[in-house]
């Protein structure tokens, strides 16, 4: 092989080992499972909510596909709303915050049925030590985001 086509063949392997690399270095996995306080005066759809019981793994591509799934109860005084989605999107600052979209059920507690094909963004802020935040957005609805009081989360 001459040194031209050597040199080229070397230089397309480095590409591509720099992108396969790239890629993966990018690719994080986001999780929690626990309890989360919302500020006072949080509501959704006129139910004041104090809180979240929240579970979900997800993982997030390089190339901004993500998959996984979210569940989380928001907590109030006189109902429990209960979200089930998927995550099909997302995108991360490397371990300190990713968010992750995709559609939910939500089902309001009150015996009627449930919203399906909502649209649900969530984005999670860690602190480094297992805690950090929850925002999650429901439709046209942005929560506040809710902090992380029992449990863990973590994004890596």
């Amino acid at each position: 092989m001459n040194p031209t086509r050597r040199a080229v063949w070397l230089v397309l392997a480095a590409v591509s080992l720099s992108a396969s690399t790239g890629a993966q270095s990018s690719a994080i996995n986001v999780t929690a499972a626990g309890t989360a306080t919302y500020p006072p005066g949080t509501t959704y759809n006129g139910a004041v909510l104090t809180g979240m019981r929240a579970g979900f793994g997800v993982d997030i591509a390089g190339d901004g596909s993500a998959a996984g799934q979210f569940e989380t109860t928001l907590l109030g005084p006189s109902s429990n709303i209960v979200v089930q989605g998927r995550a099909t999107g997302g995108s991360n600052a490397g371990t300190s915050s990713a968010t992750f979209s995709g559609t939910c059920a939500v089902d309001p507690g009150d015996g009627s049925a449930p919203a399906t094909n909502t649209p649900l963004t969530a984005t999670v802020t860690s602190d480094g030590a297992g805690g950090g935040t929850i925002a999650v957005t429901l439709g046209a609805t942005t929560l506040s985001a809710a902090t992380l009081t029992d449990g863990s989360l973590t994004i890596r």
